[in-house]
């Protein structure tokens, strides 16, 4: 079943829009040489950015010197809303295939197996958007986004929470990743209402029986009084006298 929300985007061709972030290749008079008609396009999160291109170029210039492919990092003003980078790759098809390798392990880096999410997808996606509340970002997220992470590497989808817009963003290359992800976002929310809706009855418990004890406390206070007030107006209406014989005895003054 195709989720019918779905938003698919349509691929869009090197254009006026792009801007060229980093090229790196063979340079003949200054000027990128390409290697051939083979071509490769991809997209990835510009999250990712400095494990392909390292702190000093470093990372990118490794990938060209193994691969010999030249390698450009484009900027495409849709994809740039959404937090994503184009990447091309041109060269002969093993030079292709060994950067695109290269650069896949290199946005690998810093996650561990089985949780790994899906380092290139190709430009055309399908896109999907989710409502969430205020109140669901930071239970749904999980400890250090582990919920999305588990999500992600799953459906095989990227997903990115706009707390701005209160939406769940999801990407994907097919519609099945992006109706697979749907529902274990909504899975996840519905254990989130659960863990909220326990928090809120307890907390309200909590007020219940503080109120409670403090009134006990008040009425408490209020009885000690009364019996202290009650002895202190019985000691008053008692006075001591002495009687002809000497002894002392008390009566009730009216």
């Amino acid at each position: 079943m195709v989720d019918p929300n779905r938003i698919p985007s349509k691929p869009t061709p090197i254009s006026d829009e792009v801007k060229c972030v980093k090229i790196i290749g063979p340079l003949i008079n200054g000027k990128p040489v390409q290697f051939g008609s083979a071509k490769v396009q991809h997209r990835f999160r510009a999250k990712e950015l400095l494990k392909i291109i390292g702190d000093e170029d470093e990372v990118i210039t490794s990938i060209h010197t193994t691969s010999k492919a030249e390698i450009r990092i484009l900027e495409h003003a849709p994809a740039k809303k959404d937090g994503q980078l184009y990447i091309q790759i041109l060269g002969s098809d093993l030079q292709v295939q060994i950067a695109e390798f290269l650069i896949k392990e290199a946005i690998k880096e810093g996650y561990t197996e089985p949780l790994i999410p899906t380092p290139l997808m190709p430009t055309p996606i399908f896109k999907l958007a989710i409502n969430i509340e205020l109140d669901q970002v930071e239970p749904f997220m999980g400890t250090n986004g582990i919920n999305i992470l588990k999500i992600e590497s799953e459906s095989k989808t990227w997903i990115e929470v706009d707390t701005l817009e209160r939406k769940v963003k999801v990407y994907g290359q097919k519609e099945e990743d992006i109706f697979k992800a749907k529902l274990m976002i909504n899975d996840q929310l519905g254990q989130v209402n659960k863990e909220l809706k326990v928090r809120s009855n307890g907390a309200a418990k909590e007020v219940g029986s503080s109120e409670q004890l403090g009134k006990m406390d008040i009425d408490s206070g209020i009885e000690e009084s009364s019996e202290q007030l009650g002895k202190m107006n019985i000691d008053s209406g008692i006075e001591e006298s002495d009687d002809d014989s000497g002894t002392s005895t008390k009566k009730k003054i009216a």
